[in-house]
């Protein structure tokens, strides 16, 4: 059998080459999202974590969301934040798919119950703040119901 050599040096260079990309992957995701009207935890006054936030100045919607989605992958957003913008249901199928989404927030949407209810199966969120919306009480138990202590809808709605 014979044994392969690797030298520490070209094995370093090679780290630093696949951190450059994955660096570079992040800068000009940053890039494209701001482009579609994103800000960022450091322009809002705080420490970058991976949060974007979107408002009604973005005049963010579904195919503009669906354009920007490889960016939101390749940024690693842990928490999204969307007010004031016209997204649907359509958009809840891929907000499902961002590997790194932990937290999402839905603030005046076109977002329905059923909408919300797909990404119960999305394996990293683990908390959906819903701030207003136009859900009937009994719509509201059901979230609850079927997302135990993710979903939290403001206000309550519940009787």
């Amino acid at each position: 059998m014979k044994a392969f050599y690797v030298s520490p040096l070209r094995h370093g260079l090679t780290i630093l080459l696949v951190l450059a990309s994955s660096i570079a992957s992040q800068g000009c995701a940053e890039s494209k999202l701001g482009a579609a009207g994103a800000q960022f935890d450091d322009e809002l006054g705080g420490e970058p974590s991976g949060a974007v936030y979107f408002s009604k100045r973005s005049r963010l919607d579904d195919d503009t969301f669906t354009r920007i989605y490889p960016s939101l992958v390749d940024y690693r957003v842990t928490r999204l934040s969307l007010e004031d913008v016209p997204i649907t249901d359509a958009s809840m199928r891929l907000i499902r798919q961002i590997p790194t989404l932990k937290a999402l927030w839905l603030d005046n949407t076109k977002v329905s119950v059923s909408g919300v209810l797909l990404l119960q199966d999305a394996p990293g969120i683990t908390k959906i703040e819903i701030m207003s919306s136009d859900f009937a009480a009994e719509e509201v138990r059901l979230l609850v119901k079927k997302m135990p202590g993710v979903v939290n809808v403001h206000p309550p709605h519940i009787d």
